[in-house]
């Protein structure tokens, strides 16, 4: 492999753990988590240099983009907590 390619497979397996239970929180639907950190991956993958323009480590970058993500589509049948019932 590639130098780029390994380093991603090393983030990769640093972040697919918290950011799989992020995306799962978020859609509360297992098909709709994977899609929303394909999407999510995709991006890190693709631009690379946004995580070292925000300053912040790769694992809060990655869930920011989950979250951006999330935000940007129509990700599953909504959140796993009713937001205003816990409020």
């Amino acid at each position: 492999m590639s130098e780029p390619h390994d380093a991603f497979a090393a983030f990769y397996d640093q972040t697919c753990v918290p950011a799989y239970r992020l995306a799962q929180l978020l859609t509360d639907d297992g098909q709709a988590a994977a899609a929303l950190l394909r999407r999510a991956y995709l991006e890190a993958w693709r631009r690379p240099q946004r995580q070292a323009a925000s300053g912040l480590r790769p694992l809060p970058w990655l869930l920011g983009l989950v979250h951006a993500c999330a935000r940007e589509s129509d990700c599953g049948p909504g959140p796993a907590v009713d937001w205003e019932e816990a409020g």
